[in-house]
């Protein structure tokens, strides 16, 4: 996470990354709804989610299987992962059939975010000049908001 989105507000200690992550999603919405297609702007957010959920219901079948002796406050009977990785497994690869295309786009939005997220997160990763401008905008946005980072 970018250093600039921990700061606090010192008037009221409210974090400020609420109120840039609410300005980025509403800048994302926007640009979603340019088609003005509000069926396509589902279908878009349905695949895109049901990657993710796919991956989630994965992960728990991994788990179970590569460290059994894990505590679990909660264990889910083993079937209904299995159903909701099949089930999510042909939802996301259903689109590539019918919208081949919007499917593609979506798909490359995704993984073009990998690389963000490694930069903004393992800072090993990220380039000096990155972490020049991330410097400069952290003493920027704590001057502009009247914040400052947590001890």
């Amino acid at each position: 996470m970018p250093v600039m989105l921990q700061n606090f507000d010192t008037s009221s200690l409210a974090e400020i990354e609420v109120c840039f992550w609410f300005v980025f999603q509403t800048l994302v919405s926007i640009i979603y709804l340019i088609p003005a297609d509000i069926n396509r702007l589902v279908n878009i957010f349905s695949f895109s989610s049901w990657i993710f959920y796919g991956l989630a219901f994965a992960a728990v079948l991994v788990l179970r299987w590569r460290e059994p002796q894990l505590h679990r406050p909660y264990k889910v009977f083993i079937l209904i992962p299995v159903l909701m990785t099949v089930a999510s497994l042909y939802l996301v690869l259903s689109p590539f059939v019918d919208e081949p295309l919007e499917s593609t786009y979506v798909s490359a939005g995704i993984i073009g975010g990998i690389p963000v997220y490694v930069v903004m997160v393992h800072k090993t990763y990220s380039p000096a000049c990155f972490r020049t401008v991330s410097g400069v905008l952290t003493s920027l946005t704590a001057k502009m908001c009247n914040s400052a980072l947590p001890d």
